[in-house]
């Protein structure tokens, strides 16, 4: 769903639980923490060498906790990468 909103303006990296092959960047980890398992061994894995922004999102655009689809997307465009230490993708709407 990245692809279709922002295109290449990003760099990905996908930690999946699933072995079905994809064509982008990736790595599978095991079923175990939810998405905290893969936030951590992302940092893990990148610790010597982390982008000065990063941003961990689910594989999926919608969620139960998620009012409206587009404000994640939205969220991302208004990033202000090097203004703050930290921005919550969600809207005062969410």
């Amino acid at each position: 769903w990245l692809n279709l909103f922002l295109g290449d303006q990003i760099t990905r990296i996908v930690y999946t639980r699933s072995t079905e092959p994809l064509s982008h960047p990736h790595k599978i980890i095991t079923n175990k923490g939810r998405e905290a398992v893969a936030y951590l061994q992302y940092i893990v894995d990148h610790y010597s060498n982390l982008p000065s922004s990063i941003v961990f999102v689910h594989g999926h655009r919608t969620s139960w906790h998620q009012k409206d689809p587009s404000d994640i997307v939205t969220a991302f465009r208004a990033l202000q990468w090097n203004k703050y230490n930290y921005m919550p993708l969600t809207s005062e709407k969410t």
